[in-house]
C-alpha cells in the first residue's frame, strides 16, 4: 500500500461499507494517510475522524468544488481539513487535481461542513435564478437576455454562468443529480439542526427537489429544479405551459384542493379554516403526491423514520 489512499464515494453507507464494514483501517500501514473526497454528514465525518483516531491512521476530509467538465480540466476546489503536517505530506497529490486546495481547519468534519454550505449556495442560486427566469418569461422578457444582464454585472461569477446557460437552455444532462443535490440539502440541514441553526430557504430547496424528483427527473442535472417551476407545473400536473387561463385553472385547482382537505386527523386542525397560508398548505399537498411517485424511484425507502442514517431518503409523513 502507498503513502495515501482516496475515497470519493456517493454517500455515507457507500463509505461505511467500503472502509469501516470491511475494517480495511486496521490492516493499513500507521503511514497512511487517508483522503475522503466524498459529500458526508457531519455526523458520519465525526465518527470517521474517531475511526481513524483509534487506529492511528491519519485521515483528511477533502471533498471538492466542480462539476466532471472542471476535474477532466484539472481545476477542482479541494477543500481540505485535518491534521495540517498530515495535509503537507499529501499536498503534491491534492495540488495535481485542483486549481487550489483550501485549508479549512484542523478537525477533518469542518471540511464536510464547509461543502454542504457550498452546495446549500448553490442549490439556493439555480432556485432563485429559475424564479426569476419565470417571473421575466411571464412579462414576456427573454429569459436569456436576463441571465445574460445578471452573469455580466453584480453575479459575474461561474456558478451563475454555469447555471443559467443550463436553466435557459432546459437541457439538464446529469453532471451532479437531483438524487445527490437532495441527499446534500438534507445533510445540511441536519448540520443545522444538531447545531442549533435554522435553514429555512434549505427547506423550500429541498421540497422542491422532492418535487422534481417525483415529476420523473431523478437522473436529470439538479439545475433542472428549474424545469417545472419555468414549466408552471410545480406541484401540479394541469399543463407544462399556458396562458393566463391555464394558469387560473392550476391555482383554482389547488385552491379546490385545499379547501376539501378533511380535517388533519392528527392536529384536529380544519385546513379549510385555519390560518395556515395557502402557499403552506399547498406544500403540505405537494408534499403529498410527492411521497408516492418517490416510493417509485427508491422502492426501499424509509418514510417516516426520523432517525435512519444521513444518507437515506427518508420524508417525514405530512398530515
Amino acid at each position: 500500500m502507498g503513502d495515501a489512499v482516496i475515497t470519493m464515494l456517493s454517500d455515507d453507507d457507500a463509505v461505511r461499507a467500503a472502509i469501516l464494514s470491511r475494517e480495511v483501517l486496521r490492516t493499513a500501514s500507521e503511514r497512511l494517510v487517508h483522503i475522503v473526497m466524498s459529500t458526508l454528514s457531519v455526523a458520519f465525518a465525526r465518527e470517521l475522524e474517531q475511526a481513524h483516531a483509534d487506529t492511528g491512521i491519519a485521515y483528511i476530509a477533502a471533498p471538492v468544488m466542480g462539476r466532471p467538465d472542471v476535474a477532466a480540466a484539472g481545476k477542482l476546489n479541494v477543500l481540505a481539513a485535518g491534521d495540517p503536517a498530515a495535509i503537507e505530506r499529501v499536498r503534491p497529490l491534492l495540488d495535481a487535481m485542483a486549481q487550489r486546495t483550501w485549508l479549512l481547519g484542523v478537525e477533518p468534519h469542518q471540511a464536510n461542513v464547509a461543502k454542504l454550505a457550498v452546495n446549500f449556495l448553490l442549490a439556493s442560486a439555480i432556485e432563485a435564478m429559475a424564479e426569476a427566469a419565470t417571473l421575466a418569461e411571464r412579462y414576456e422578457i427573454d429569459p436569456a437576455k436576463l441571465m445574460e444582464v445578471i452573469t455580466g454585472t453584480l453575479f459575474a461569477a461561474p456558478a451563475y454562468a454555469t447555471y443559467s446557460k443550463l436553466i435557459v437552455q432546459g437541457e439538464f444532462k446529469p453532471g451532479f443529480k437531483l438524487t445527490l443535490g437532495l441527499k446534500d440539502i438534507r445533510l445540511a440541514l441536519a448540520a443545522g439542526e444538531a447545531i442549533g441553526v435554522p435553514l429555512p430557504f434549505a427547506s423550500v430547496v429541498r421540497d422542491n427537489l422532492v418535487d422534481a424528483i417525483g415529476h420523473g427527473d431523478a437522473g436529470k442535472d439538479w439545475s433542472a429544479l428549474a424545469h417545472w417551476l419555468r414549466a408552471g407545473e410545480r406541484g401540479s400536473a394541469v399543463t407544462r405551459r399556458g396562458d393566463d387561463s391555464a394558469a387560473e385553472h392550476r391555482n383554482q385547482n389547488w385552491r379546490d384542493e385545499v379547501t376539501n382537505e378533511p380535517v388533519n386527523k392528527r392536529s384536529g386542525i380544519d385546513l379549510r379554516t385555519s390560518a395556515l397560508s395557502l402557499s403552506k398548505r399547498r406544500s403540505a399537498i405537494l408534499r403529498k403526491r410527492s411521497i408516492a411517485a418517490l416510493a417509485k424511484v427508491f422502492p426501499t425507502m424509509r418514510l417516516d423514520n426520523p432517525s435512519s442514517r444521513a444518507g437515506t431518503i427518508d420524508i417525514p409523513k405530512i398530515p
